[in-house]
């Protein structure tokens, strides 16, 4: 197996990117990554490469670059150990600080801000505001549920249909409380599952 991104040749790459695309690489067990540049939406070329070897080749000027934290690191786009000991870190949070069955939680951190701040949003999806909070969390199951190219084995299908199974149920519920209906988002989620099931 191997995943795909797209890059602008004109656009440098960021640190962000290949932390995104490492990861998705990481936690779906992807051994490789195609980058396939173009220009104006015609392909120029491709270049694979390996998961590992992410924050090596892809940094722009090595010796120059930094870590995730913001420090000089030479020749890497980003640490992956600083990167794996960050996300160790904020899951131990997530699991100290996350105690409520199917709670609702925003984590949040400002760019510029060392903090990470967690928010239990569970008060607020009751009552009036419950539709707009189930919409919310309706489309952002939809959005991750349709990014097919992070979705390459058995159990990462089987995840991304309870995201699209998820996202169609909460935007039914939403047009049953009187909110505005989503036919067509809902079709799709359901037509995408149709075919994770029939490949």
């Amino acid at each position: 197996p191997m995943a795909m991104a797209l890059q602008d040749m004109e656009e440098p790459t960021t640190q962000s990117m290949g932390i995104r695309w490492y990861l998705d690489n990481v936690m779906n067990r992807i051994p490789r990554l195609a980058v396939c540049f173009h220009r104006n939406g015609t392909i120029q070329g491709c270049r694979v490469i390996n998961t590992e070897d992410i924050p090596v080749e892809l940094a722009p000027n090595p010796g120059t670059s930094t870590d995730a934290a913001g420090r000089a690191s030479s020749g890497l786009l980003f640490s992956p150990e600083l990167l794996e000991r960050n996300g160790r870190t904020i899951l131990r949070f997530l699991h100290d600080h996350c105690r409520a069955d199917s709670g609702t939680y925003c984590l949040y951190k400002e760019s510029k801000d060392a903090e990470v701040r967690l928010y239990d949003l569970s008060a607020m999806t009751k009552g009036r505001d419950e539709r707009q909070w189930k919409y919310q969390l309706a489309m952002i199951c939809y959005r991750y549920g349709t990014q097919s190219a992070s979705f390459v084995t058995a159990r990462s299908r089987r995840t991304q249909r309870t995201l699209l199974l998820h996202a169609a149920r909460l935007l039914t519920e939403v047009a049953s409380a009187g909110g505005a209906q989503h036919p067509t988002i809902v079709a799709d989620a359901h037509s995408r599952v149709a075919d994770l099931l029939i490949a």
